[in-house]
This record gives structure tokens, sequence and C-alpha cells, in this order.
């Protein structure tokens, strides 16, 4: 599998990630970006190579990944991946009309812009979160259920037309799709996913957290990527933003 290096300097790589592909090393034998790296590091005669992980995306996602080439620059990266001083944002595709959302209660949204707020509560057994309720009492002393936020604006509603390859006679959604703009305020595991599927819009393609999915085969990668990805680099104090145009999953045939 080929590298997509978006950029390079002596202190930080930056890639786009394919779906299937992890963002660090696994114990399996598919490809993971460090050891792709490590690799690309080795063909371009780099002494003593380091690749930092800064952040990840989960295995199915694609989108815009950072690493570090030092330890400095790779804590300088996390700090701001902790602090939220970086922005991330991600387009992803749903299942159903996501307008419906912007007349619920307990959500928040103004000028197209809605905002997800749920608590999430992380299951290393099985590798899944799930929103909990925050005023049950066996959940609001557990510190490790976290608050998850996210904000996102809607770009364009799609009927699905009955020719079309995606288009599913039982589908509960009426086969409609929302594309969606989202900026991630948190860092959770799986957040996007959960947030999205506990409201009753899964992203299209996700075997994880949509049973439609899995009932209907999609199989094709979850239709979510980081797009956008910016940063203070860690030595030039310069501002950088890095993009790339969604491709994955059903994103290439909207």
């Amino acid at each position: 599998m080929k590298l997509d290096i978006l950029y390079e300097d002596d202190e930080i790589i930056v890639c786009h990630k394919a779906p299937g592909v992890s963002s660090q090393q696994e114990r399996s034998y598919d490809p993971d970006m460090v050891s792709m790296l490590m690799n690309h590091f080795s063909k371009t005669g780099v002494k003593n190579p380091y690749v930092g992980v800064v952040h990840r995306l989960d295995k199915p996602v694609a989108g815009v990944i950072i690493y570090g080439k030092t330890k400095s620059a790779t804590l300088a990266l996390s700090k701001q991946i902790t602090e939220r001083s970086c922005i991330k944002k991600y387009k992803a595709i749903l299942c159903g009309d996501v307008r419906k959302l912007f007349n619920s209660q307990n959500i928040t949204s103004a000028d197209n812009v809605c905002t997800l707020n749920d608590y999430l509560l992380r299951d290393a057994k099985t590798n899944t979160s799930r929103v909990v309720d925050i005023c049950d009492k066996k959940y609001a002393s557990n510190s490790e259920v976290k608050k998850s936020t996210l904000k996102f604006s809607l770009e364009k509603t799609i009927s699905l037309p009955a020719d079309s390859p995606f288009y599913n006679e039982s589908s509960p959604f009426d086969n409609v799709l929302s594309l969606v703009d989202i900026e991630l305020l948190t860092g959770r595991h799986h957040q996007i996913r959960v947030q999205f599927s506990n409201a009753g819009f899964p992203l299209w393609g996700d075997l994880k957290y949509s049973s439609f999915s899995k009932e209907c085969g999609q199989r094709k990668g979850v239709a979510l990527c980081s797009y956008s990805l910016t940063i203070t680099h860690p030595t030039t104090k310069k501002e950088m933003t890095f993009s790339v145009i969604p491709s994955n999953s059903i994103f290439k045939y909207l």
C-alpha cells in the first residue's frame, strides 16, 4: 500500500490515512501507519527514525493524520490535541434526514449549526462506547464517563433513486442520506459514530454502531473522513492547515 504524504519536514509528517489502515501498530498482519512510516524513513535514508503517535483515527475512517518525527515535536502536538487548541473537522454521511434533529429537545441549534452533547462510557472488552444518562446514580460518579461534544452543519440531503446501487427497499430511513460537516470539540472513543447513532442517524456503512448497515451488507467502509486538521507547528509556531477531499466509502458516488 502506497503512503500518501501531504507534508513532511524535520519535525512532523502529515498523511492521508486510507480506510482499513490502523493509526498505530497492532497485533495483526493488517497494514498500519507506523510501520508504513518506518519503511518510508528507511527507504529515504533516515538514521534512527522516530515515529511519534499524536492522535488516532478509527481503523475504518480515512483522513488527515499527523505524526511527530522527534520526541519534542510529538509532545508539543499531543499537548495541542489534549488542550483542544487544534481544529479537527470531519465530513460524514448519515442515514436519514438529519434536519429532524434541529427541532429536537435537548439539542442546541442555531444558524444551521447543531450541537450534540452526550456522556460516553467506553467498554474496553468490546471496544465500543455508548451514551449513558449522567442523571443515573451509577454513572454520575463514574470517572470513566466522559462528556462528549460536537457541532455540525448540514450540507445537503439526498434521496437515493431506485436505480442507485445503494438503494434499499427495506431502508428504515426512506433511502434518505445527509451529508454533514462536523467540528469535534472533544476527542472520545468512537465519539462521532456513537453520538449520531444514539441520535437516530447512524453513519452509512458503520457495521459497529448500525444494525441497518449490518443487515444490508454495507462493507465499503464507514462514511466518515477527517478532512481538515489545523495545528501550530511545534518549531516555527506557524498555524498550518492540512486537508483532503473525502473519497472513501459512498462519498465518491455523491
